[in-house]
């Protein structure tokens, strides 16, 4: 986001853009500088996700991650594959469904992946192709 905002004299905390000014005349000329800012970049990456005029997508470089990632060997590699699948939930309907058994083998006393945990893997990174949006389950039935 830093970059995105560079050279305009805002405050970026975390995911806050502090925009103030002088007066009022300063303050709506640094807002407008940043509302152009955003709409020249068309999308803003921010902690992940990118922020775009058609809503909140996956970084790329996040699902790209998991779309090239080997299979897991051990269970810290798996932890590590549902913390990023955590990570990108919102965008992935029905994950609970899709990664149920690699939730089961990373709660098991011995690691050993098989056949079911191949495809669940699979169908995971298969969701992580398509073009993604955010899901808001409510709308599902629409």
């Amino acid at each position: 986001m830093e970059e995105a905002f560079e050279n305009l004299n805002l405050g970026l905390i975390v995911d806050d853009i502090v925009i103030c000014g002088a007066d009022d005349s300063e303050y709506d000329e640094r807002l407008k500088a940043a509302l152009e800012r955003a709409r020249e970049k068309n999308s803003i990456p921010y902690f992940g996700h990118l922020l775009t005029s058609e809503g909140i997508k996956p970084d790329p470089e996040k699902t790209r991650a998991i779309t090239e990632m080997p299979p897991p060997e051990n269970s810290e590699q798996l932890q590590k594959l549902l913390g990023m699948l955590n990570y990108l939930s919102r965008y992935i309907p029905n994950l609970s469904s899709l990664n149920k058994s690699l939730r089961g083998l990373a709660r098991a006393d011995k690691y050993k992946w098989k056949p079911a945990h191949k495809k669940a893997f699979s169908k995971i990174k298969s969701a992580l192709c398509s073009n993604l949006a955010y899901f808001d389950p409510k709308c599902e039935n629409m």
